[in-house]
């Protein structure tokens, strides 16, 4: 069991309903399928930059996964 993501498992489903990001308690029921399979609000898939596992990193828009700023060009969206 990860730490972080799965600590915050609803029901009895046994997935995150809940957005992956620190702090963020945007419920994905009603979210758009993309947002609900990866995991991410859609303010979150879009922002700049998020903290994420103690880290500022970005949602990829290519491989759907967030990384650290570095490896993304500038403010493109994808790694």
């Amino acid at each position: 069991k990860r730490k972080g993501v799965m600590d915050r498992v609803r029901g009895s489903s046994g997935s995150s309903r809940l957005c992956q990001v620190d702090r963020c308690t945007a419920d994905l029921k009603d979210a758009k399928p993309y947002h609900r399979r990866h995991k991410v609000c859609e303010v979150h898939a879009k922002a700049s930059f998020v903290f994420l596992a103690g880290i500022n990193q970005r949602f990829c828009q290519q491989c759907s996964r967030f990384h650290e700023l570095p490896e993304f060009d500038e403010a493109k969206r994808s790694c």
